[in-house]
């Protein structure tokens, strides 16, 4: 049965489609195993008609497709599909994708900052396309500026499209939000990050590695992370340079933030939790000053079943520092 025109243009309108299809994926989405998925198409460019005559019309037979239009149109299809995907594959990787971002941006263009309660807009503003991040798996990101609105309370950002509005979760503006609303979560944080109990009381003998045999109190200070009971100085680096002091960092930062003009206007109460868990800190590093000759980079205290006492401190002799 040979080919109608009714069915050649069915074989190219599926092949066409199927091929911008795939060609698309390939050109604008990037994955592990996307290379090897195009090269297995692309080898189908190798397989010519004639080599696979006889098993094609063997298969067709079993599958009782031979001698009808089906049975044509697949092989159209499979063996125009190869050279239609590198075509469109290559086609489309030159489509810039400023065009997309433009279109996205066009539908993308106004919104407002409604109230939470009321749902009335207090303020409509422009959205700026703030264009793509290499590598943040090609999000596009936009500006919503709405700085200058300081009425305090809660509020949602919707935009109006034609499909129906994208709506946020409800937050809120105030002065000084961001630091009521997190530095209390930190403090509370580290206070329980404290290292204390049975384990507190084995620090207070450590053992080092290798061949000394004396031991050091290094008790106090705050655990690495939750469910992680190693206390750090350093971040597990032995470089010389360019090294984050993780229990200095924080005591810095904790004594930074309290002398913060915004801090210290009516904020009392939280100054002095700062100023507390900052003097914890301090304890904890003027102790370890203390170890003359010694350059204290991280105690590793692996805590065994039944809470035996830790194991191994890590030091490293620096020379008189």
């Amino acid at each position: 049965m040979g080919m109608t025109t009714a069915g050649k243009v069915v074989a190219t309108s599926v092949t066409t489609f199927l091929a911008l299809a795939a060609g698309y994926g390939f050109a604008k989405f990037k994955f592990r195993i996307s290379g090897f998925f195009y090269f297995f198409f692309i080898m189908g460019l190798l397989i010519t008609v004639h080599s696979v005559l006889v098993p094609l019309f063997i298969m067709e037979t079993k599958l009782n497709i031979d001698n009808t239009r089906l049975g044509v149109l697949l092989p159209y299809i499979a063996f125009g599909l190869p050279f239609l995907i590198y075509l469109s594959t290559s086609y489309i990787r030159c489509i810039p994708d400023s065009l997309e971002e433009a279109a996205e941006d066009a539908r993308l263009s106004a919104y407002h900052l409604v109230a939470f309660e009321t749902e009335r807009i207090a303020h409509r503003g422009m959205i700026v396309s703030s264009g793509r991040v290499i590598g943040w798996k090609g999000r596009h990101f936009y500006t919503l500026d709405f700085t200058s609105y300081r009425k305090p309370g809660f509020y949602r950002l919707k935009i109006p499209l034609a499909a129906g509005a994208l709506v946020s979760e409800p937050f809120e503006i105030g002065a000084n939000v961001l630091q009521e609303k997190t530095i209390p979560a930190i403090l509370s944080y580290f206070r329980c990050q404290r290292c204390s109990g049975q384990t507190d009381r084995a620090d207070r003998s450590i053992p080092f590695t290798g061949s000394r045999t004396d031991r050091v109190d290094v008790h106090g200070g705050w655990y690495d992370a939750t469910g992680d009971t190693s206390k750090y100085l350093s971040h597990l680096s032995y470089a010389n340079y360019l090294n984050p002091q993780q229990t200095p960092l924080v005591v810095w930062s904790l004594l930074a933030s309290r002398e913060a003009p915004e801090q210290r206007q009516g904020n009392e109460s939280l100054c002095r939790r700062m100023e507390e868990e900052a003097s914890y800190g301090t304890d904890f590093l003027i102790a370890h000053a203390r170890l003359r000759r010694i350059l204290l980079y991280h105690c590793v205290r692996p805590v065994e079943q039944g809470y035996q006492p830790a194991q191994y401190l890590r030091v490293s002799r620096s020379g008189g520092n």
